[in-house]
């Protein structure tokens, strides 16, 4: 299994707040989308083609969820990704949350010479993560997701769902 994955960006997330009877206690529903990829890196045809180049190099790192990378990229491997999300508004104590991430989008360059390829959500955990400097006291729904693939470096995860309801203050 590779690093952490966290997105490029998030695209703006719905939020309702339902009021919970005299009890301060605060219940939200959120959905939203992250991408995996950087929407100025695409062909002539609108395709993703990687990320930002690191400093100092023009060459595109690839995207990150991927199928099997080079020098193997083996269609049939299946490659695991953990992938971190910080979700939703801050709050000041999350008691509860009840997430699901479903795949959003793909892109799959290079499809009729692949033997194989597959996406599986293999589980959806989430923690919190505080805040810092004059937020500190406050903490963020991180979502913590298992994603299994296989495809070569051609198929690729670009944009995954999620929608989830958290109990808190």
């Amino acid at each position: 299994m590779a690093g952490i994955i966290t997105p490029e960006s998030f695209e703006t997330e719905e939020i309702m707040n339902i009021p919970v009877a005299s009890s301060g206690t605060q219940c939200r529903v959120i959905s939203g989308y992250a991408n995996f990829f950087d929407k100025s890196n695409i062909n002539v045809y609108g395709a993703p083609i990687g990320l930002g180049p690191p400093p100092g190099s023009n060459v595109l790192d690839p995207l990150p969820l991927s199928g099997d990378f080079y020098p193997n990229d083996d269609d049939k491997t299946w490659r695991t990704h953990e992938v971190h999300m910080e979700v939703g508004p801050p709050w000041r104590s999350v008691r509860d949350v009840s997430p699901i991430v479903t795949v959003a989008g793909f892109s799959f360059k290079d499809n009729d010479s692949a033997d194989a390829s597959g996406t599986e959500i293999r589980s959806c955990t989430w923690d919190t993560v505080g805040l810092t400097g004059d937020q500190s006291n406050l903490e963020r729904i991180r979502l913590k997701v298992d994603v299994r693939m296989c495809g070569g470096a051609d198929y690729s995860v670009i944009k995954l769902a999620y929608h989830l309801v958290a109990v808190g203050r």
